[in-house]
């Protein structure tokens, strides 16, 4: 795909391959899934299967960022230049922190959590509606907490995938996936390939 020199990512639910070009340099900051939201003053939604123009958001402070980027000797002087532009963001955009230390504990919550997932749990466990962590996921982390589930779920069959020798069905169950087809099919919906199709690259 075609991106920006300076973009924001959300999360991914969708196939997509980005190339670079031999001789080129990425820098890539990457947040925890719900720590994005804190630097820009944009609902993390809007970025949520987008590659975003940091220009969109930040106007002509984006022009001046990636001009003292691209001026700085090495990678360190620039994750310094980085790191710099997102502590100011960090100190403009002031989120509740009540509200940043509750979707940390759900995230942890459902990451931790067995291989079923359930709304109705989160709502009884943290005392607030299901309409109302649907809003904060949302907000936070760009996507539901049932896709923020399936995404971890997904992530998990993928590192057991690449490491375990383990047939699929298994590898399957213990993420809990229904079946095989199950697993196939989510797989796909988030890679374009099947499971055989990533183990054998």
């Amino acid at each position: 795909m075609q991106v920006p020199k300076l973009e924001l990512l959300g999360h991914w639910t969708i196939p997509t391959r980005a190339a670079l070009k031999k001789g080129n340099t990425c820098l890539i900051t990457r947040f925890h899934p719900y720590a994005g939201a804190l630097f820009f003053p944009n609902s993390a939604s809007e970025f949520t299967n987008q590659s975003v123009d940091f220009h969109d958001i930040f106007g002509r402070g984006s022009a001046n960022l990636y001009d003292c980027l691209m001026e700085q000797p090495t990678i360190q002087h620039k994750v310094n230049v980085l790191e710099q532009f997102l502590l100011k963001g960090l100190t403009m955009n002031r989120r509740s922190h009540q509200n940043l230390n509750l979707i940390k504990h759900m995230c942890y919550h459902v990451s931790a959590g067995n291989n079923l997932f359930d709304i109705g749990d989160l709502s009884s466990r943290y005392g607030f509606s299901e309409r109302y962590i649907q809003k904060l996921f949302n907000s936070w982390v760009g996507i539901t907490p049932q896709k923020f589930f399936a995404v971890r779920r997904f992530n998990k069959s993928l590192e057991l995938l690449r490491s375990s020798a383990e047939p699929m069905t298994s590898i399957a169950f213990s993420c809990g996936y229904y079946d095989q087809a199950h697993f196939i099919k989510e797989f796909k919906s988030y890679t374009g390939l099947t499971p055989m199709q990533v183990k054998s690259l």
